[in-house]
């Protein structure tokens, strides 16, 4: 049974639930959807679509405050938005890992 134009309802075996799925997607059917909201330090994010990333962001990741950025490396990330920069922020050469000491 159609609830909307090209949007159905069908019972996901995993849950019991039913859950919407739109079988064939149009510009029409998403035009009026939300964008992804990001998130602040005081409130909550809003799902929604993600924003397109622009041109030379292919290697970056989508984070939550709905931006597209370069990871530091003191947060896990690579501090570098190309593989090659990666490399050199983690200490890794053409040959192989270079030799890194930590101290406390």
């Amino acid at each position: 049974m159609a609830i909307r134009k090209g949007i159905f309802k069908v019972r996901n075996t995993a849950t019991g639930e039913k859950d919407e799925v739109m079988l064939k997607t149009t510009i029409e059917q998403v035009a009026d959807l939300d964008k992804l909201t990001g998130a602040t330090a005081n409130a909550a994010g809003v799902w929604g679509l993600a924003p397109a990333p622009a041109k030379g962001s292919q290697n970056l990741p989508l984070c939550g405050d709905a931006k597209y950025k370069v990871l530091p490396v003191e947060g896990g990330g690579t501090g570098a938005a190309t593989p090659e920069a990666a490399r050199k922020n983690l200490g890794i050469d053409s040959i192989g890992v270079t030799m890194i000491t930590y101290t406390e």
